[in-house]
């Protein structure tokens, strides 16, 4: 019950963030011509493990070079962290912060991902021993690959 409650608020949250002006946008330079805003809403899920036990599920809500989304990554007995994205795109460069609670407690972490064909694929975190919290840095791999699926309720 407590799961359902705080995804809840999760999807609400996000929900929220995700609404967005629609309206054209000019083009830049001397035409007035309206430019179309691009528009995408995608879920994206990995599972892994022996069973399948292991489960990371991202829906992005991209508009124009805005990104907002929910990521869950669910662990076989251990505490799931799941939260709201916030971000931009360029290019197939998704680059973001997760707000998430994990335990009770509020955290955030920035989650960077590429756009390959039909895949997301999530640049993997490092461990820094001095203040024993994951970190990106420049030259941390894009090598989680994440595939495509039905977006529904609950994030799982």
């Amino acid at each position: 019950m407590y799961g359902k409650t705080v995804y809840s608020g999760l999807l609400l949250m996000a929900l929220v963030a995700c609404h967005t002006n629609t309206t054209n946008h000019r083009s830049s330079g001397t035409d007035s011509l309206l430019a179309t805003p691009f528009h995408s809403d995608k879920c994206y899920q990995l599972l892994e493990g022996t069973a399948n036990q292991d489960t990371t599920t991202v829906h992005l809500v991209i508009h124009d070079t805005l990104v907002t989304g929910v990521m869950v990554v669910k662990r076989a007995e251990k505490d799931t962290r799941a939260g709201v994205l916030r971000g931009h795109v360029r290019g197939n460069l998704v680059e973001t912060w997760w707000y998430y609670a994990q335990e009770g407690m509020a955290d955030s972490l920035p989650a960077n991902f590429k756009l390959y064909e039909d895949k997301l694929v999530e640049q993997r975190y490092s461990y820094d021993p001095a203040t024993g919290r994951e970190m990106l840095t420049d030259t941390s791999a894009f090598a989680i690959t994440l595939s495509p699926v039905a977006c529904k309720l609950p994030l799982r």
